[in-house]
């Protein structure tokens, strides 16, 4: 005599056994259907006491439970079946496009992701059906598809001599180089680093960085942000750097960049006592000095000898620095202010310029009117934070730029910017170069 759990276990089996042996699965819908209508006639047959008869509640128990297992198998298998590569498909080369779904998940021996499907294509181009998504994993030299749904696909091992022609085709990687200026011209590539000052300088074969940026916090600077990975990216070696003077959004980088590189000399405007001077040696900036670098001159413009003995505050003692080339020249100027700008007009030391480096960041005390008629620049740049709590640049100083036909590029909405020589009516802004879907539209 069959208990009451019995029926419903074989039922169960029956309805089971019966699923597996359709030849083909049918609409998911209808497995939808059966669960609900065993749920709906098992409410039924409770509530009409059905189980309380000996002879119904067998037959009763039987019938729903292979109902029951018989639309729940169903639906099961139809929603494995959409995960399900045709077995067609099996050994056949595919293009597939898709999204990779998740990060990818590394072990020990492989690395596994879950990629989208958006199209999949055969070798001949017919589109194919593939599941809604696919996971994918790398095992040492083989690719394993959607787990236990019959995909595999294999990286074929190649002969170890032959793979020897892989390290030919790495060495352009290895001995790729920035390309650098031609002989006779220069660049100036003005950072994106904030409220500061940082400008490199590039000849053929010679490097400086004029100003090494602000410094952020007590623990992070300009240096370590954006010039070190810079120089380490371009693969630069610095021959020089110039200080201007010792306000932290010209110096604050310098402890980081003066650390990864310390062949560079430094010339500065800094006052013996300060701390920046334990960094290593330098050497004061005066007017008078001057090198060449690969047909391109460098002259230092100001400040004066005496100026040190003047007890000048730091913005007042800019180091100025001016470099020609045949066709262009560019005018660095730091924040020197409009006292200074006249002091140099007086001493006849301000020459046309193509590129200038706009003073104290476009501040209301510098970039007078008779200094940028003197520099008559053609591009005039503008390194200050966005936003930042002095309002550079400063709208009245803009506008005399304006009023003389001055393209002003300024960081915030440039971001880095670069300028040759040997095209001196044009500026690159990296910015336009490498479009980013947070930045503004200028």
């Amino acid at each position: 005599m069959f208990s009451l759990i019995t029926p419903w276990a074989l039922g169960w089996i029956a309805g089971t056994a019966l699923q597996l042996q359709q030849p083909q699965l049918w609409e998911v819908a209808v497995y939808w259907f059966c669960l609900a209508a065993a749920l709906v006639l098992l409410c039924i047959a409770w509530r009409a006491r059905l189980f309380a008869v000996a002879g119904l509640q067998v037959v009763v128990g039987f019938a729903l439970a292979a109902v029951l297992a018989f639309g729940q198998v169903g639906a099961r298998a139809s929603h494995y079946a959409q995960g399900v590569l045709n077995p067609k498909l099996e050994g056949h080369t595919l293009h597939v496009v898709g999204v990779v779904a998740n990060l990818p998940q590394r072990t020990e021996d492989s690395v596994r992701f879950r990629l989208a499907v958006e199209s999949a294509r055969d070798a001949d181009g017919i589109q194919v059906q593939l599941p809604p998504q696919l996971l994918l994993g790398w095992y040492g030299n083989r690719w394993n598809g959607p787990s236990g749904q019959g995909m595999g696909v294999w990286a074929m091992r190649v002969p170890m001599w032959l793979r020897w022609f892989g390290v030919v085709l790495v060495l352009p990687v290895l001995s790729w180089q920035t390309p650098r200026p031609a002989h006779g011209t220069f660049e100036l590539v003005a950072a994106d680093m904030g409220q500061g000052h940082a400008v490199l300088v590039r000849t053929a074969t010679h490097s400086l960085l004029y100003d090494t940026g602000p410094r952020y916090s007590a623990e992070t600077d300009a240096g370590q942000r954006v010039l070190v990975p810079l120089l380490r990216a371009w693969g630069e070696r610095l021959d020089r750097i110039v200080i201007s003077h010792q306000d932290s959004d010209h110096s604050g980088g310098a402890p980081a960049v003066m650390a990864m590189q310390p062949q560079a000399d430094v010339l500065t405007s800094i006052a013996s006592v300060h701390p920046l001077q334990q960094l290593g040696r330098m050497q004061r900036c005066e007017r008078g000095q001057s090198w060449a670098w690969d047909g391109v001159r460098f002259e230092v413009l100001h400040p004066s000898a005496t100026d040190y003995e003047r007890k000048l505050k730091p913005n007042a003692l800019s180091c100025v620095l001016r470099d020609s080339a045949t066709h262009a020249s560019a005018l660095l100027s730091g924040d020197i202010e409009a006292a200074q700008e006249q002091e140099l007009l007086h001493n006849g030391h301000v020459q046309p310029a193509d590129w200038l480096l706009v003073p104290h960041h476009g501040s209301a005390t510098s970039s007078t009117q008779a200094f940028l008629e003197a520099v008559d620049p053609s591009i005039a740049i503008v390194q200050a934070g966005y936003r930042n709590r002095f309002g550079h640049p400063k709208p009245e100083v803009m506008q005399r730029y304006a009023d003389l036909g001055v393209l002003v590029v300024q960081t915030p909405l440039c971001g880095a910017s670069i300028w040759r020589s040997d095209a001196p009516k044009l500026v690159q802004c990296e910015r336009n170069q490498r479009q980013r879907y947070w930045q503004h539209v200028s």
